[in-house]
C-alpha cells in the first residue's frame, strides 16, 4: 500500500510541475523544447511505473524463512504451493547502483521442472524475498545470481 502512496504523490508533483512550467517559463531559445522533453521523460517513467504498479496489484506472495514451503499466485483464485526445495536458482535483474527501492524490478524464480515465477519488486523487496533463502548461518540455500541491466542494452 505504501508503495501505492509513493507513486500517486510522484504522480501529482508530476502533476505540479507541469502547471508549473506551463505557467512560469518564457517560451524562448528552446525552452520549451527543453522543458516539454523534461516533462515527456519524467512522465514517461512514471505511466510505466504505474503500469507495472496496476498489472501486479492483485498478486499474493506467502513465505517464510523457516518453512519450506511458499505460496504465489496471480490473484486469490490462482494461488500455489511451492517447495523451496524444488528451485533450481534465482536471478535477481538489477540496474547499476540498484538498490531494494527499484519499483519496476523483479526477481526470476526457475524451478528444477524448467517452470518459473516472476516475482516484482512492488510485491516484496529484493532485500526482503532473498532474506528467505537463508539459512541460520546467512547463506543462501538455493543458487541466487544477480544479472545487472543496463537501460542502454
Amino acid at each position: 500500500m505504501w508503495k501505492f502512496v509513493i507513486l500517486m504523490a510522484l504522480f501529482f508533483i508530476y502533476l505540479f510541475l507541469i502547471s508549473l512550467s506551463v505557467f512560469t517559463t518564457k517560451f524562448n531559445d528552446g525552452s520549451l523544447f527543453i522543458t516539454g522533453l523534461m516533462l515527456l521523460l519524467s512522465g514517461s517513467f512514471l505511466i510505466y511505473t504505474l503500469f507495472v504498479y496496476f498489472k501486479n496489484r492483485h498478486l499474493y506472495l506467502q513465505i517464510s524463512k523457516g518453512n519450506g514451503q511458499f505460496s504465489f499466485g496471480l490473484d486469490e483464485q490462482h494461488i500455489v504451493t511451492y517447495n523451496k526445495s524444488d528451485i533450481k536458482q534465482i536471478l535477481y535483474y538489477a540496474g547499476k547502483g540498484n538498490s531494494s527501492r527499484n519499483l519496476t524490478g523483479e526477481v526470476t524464480v526457475y524451478f528444477k521442472d524448467g517452470s518459473d515465477i516472476k516475482i516484482p519488486n512492488l510485491l516484496i523487496s529484493v532485500v526482503d524475498l532473498l532474506a528467505k533463502f537463508k539459512d541460520h548461518t546467512d547463506n543462501y540455500t538455493v543458487p541466487v545470481n544477480f544479472i545487472t541491466q543496463n537501460i542502454f542494452q
